[in-house]
């Protein structure tokens, strides 16, 4: 199910759009919506609402995200709802279902007026460490902080600068396991929820990786389980995060000065660089990241910027296989006027 709503949502680019994640089925089996709406804000960093008919009426259950209270949110579009209750981060709810899309459409303009909704999501790193410090019995130490739930998160560890060194589909393909090298130190960890497709990273690439530890019982006795929470390639840095976050603000309508203007507004030459890095290689469209370290005097919020006009003008377009989802250059018979694309004319 989750997996269909994420495929359901790579297919519309309105919803991907949202600052709040909201859809809803027919056939949604209601024990699993809250589930589902977890694993929503775990892939895309950003509050999600599942809806599934029952009976008259369509139930939901929401999850979010700290830096946006859902309570508050349904508070200010209750007018749209038949009840709802819950906190800030999760909620249940019911609606009508000629409500279903004006309630999605409410939600979002409520959320467009948070600024902090326009900032990239933190991870709250708890402890570095190198992939030679971590053995059963290292791990098996985290247990004296357990249990582990809402108010007492599971640990979170970073490793910097390892290099992977294979990535194998799992469940059919539904996550991925990375195989990781740091010196003469290897470990391997699981990525859920997200495919091998949609991994940006390739055997031989070096990366920053966020992971949990645990231990689990195997046939050979105690072993460490690596859950792999995000990763990001060695030389992505605060300001290329700081510089998305420009262009976050900018998708979502928020005024900007002209000195973030400026930090967006592509010459034609930048446009050329990123035209032709698209036309030599597969460039990822789920995760920019790496090509924003591939053009690091370039700023992110800018690269994504060219993205956009490229796709707005039909230059490029995504591309979805089994094995990896890239943009692709599309064959066209006339040139085409950069300014001719609402998006620069806005930044002008």
């Amino acid at each position: 199910m989750a997996e269909d709503i994420t495929n359901e949502l790579q297919d519309n680019a309105d919803m991907l759009k949202d600052r709040v994640i909201v859809v809803w089925g027919d056939e949604y089996h209601p024990g699993v919506v809250g589930i589902v709406a977890s694993r929503l804000v775990e892939k895309y960093s950003r509050p999600a609402i599942v809806f599934t008919k029952d009976g008259e009426e369509y139930k939901g259950s929401g999850r979010s995200v700290p830096a946006f209270s859902l309570h508050n949110a349904l508070e200010n579009t209750k007018e749209y709802l038949i009840r709802f209750g819950g906190h800030e981060l999760a909620a249940g709810l019911a609606v009508e279902k000629e409500n279903l899309e004006p309630f999605r459409r409410a939600i979002n303009e409520f959320a467009n007026g948070n600024e902090k909704m326009s900032k990239t999501a933190d991870l709250d790193i708890d402890c570095l460490v190198s992939l030679g410090e971590i053995s059963v019995q290292s791990v098996s130490q985290v247990d004296f902080v357990s249990p582990f739930g809402n108010g007492n998160p599971s640990p979170l560890f970073m490793a910097r600068n390892v290099q992977i060194t294979a990535v194998f589909p799992v469940s059919d393909g539904k996550h991925v396991r990375i195989k990781m090298r740091q010196g003469n130190n290897i470990s391997q960890g699981i990525m859920f929820n997200v495919s091998p497709a949609e991994f940006a990273y390739r055997p031989g690439d070096y990366i920053d990786a966020c992971f949990s530890l645990s231990i689990f019982q195997s046939e050979n006795g105690d072993m460490v389980s690596m859950r792999i929470k995000e990763v990001r390639p060695v030389g992505m840095n605060e300001k290329m995060i700081d510089d998305y976050d420009i262009y976050r603000l900018f998708i979502n309508d928020f005024s900007l000065s002209e000195d973030k203007k400026s930090i967006l507004r592509p010459v034609r030459d930048d446009v050329v660089l990123i035209y032709r890095k698209i036309m030599a290689d597969k460039v990822n469209c789920d995760d920019l990241r790496p090509l924003f370290t591939a053009f690091n005097n370039m700023s992110s919020g800018k690269i994504q910027i060219i993205i956009d006009v490229l796709t707005d003008l039909g230059l490029i377009e995504p591309v979805r296989t089994d094995n990896i989802n890239y943009y692709a250059p599309v064959a066209v018979k006339e040139k085409k006027d950069l300014m001719s694309s609402k998006i620069l004319l806005s930044l002008q």
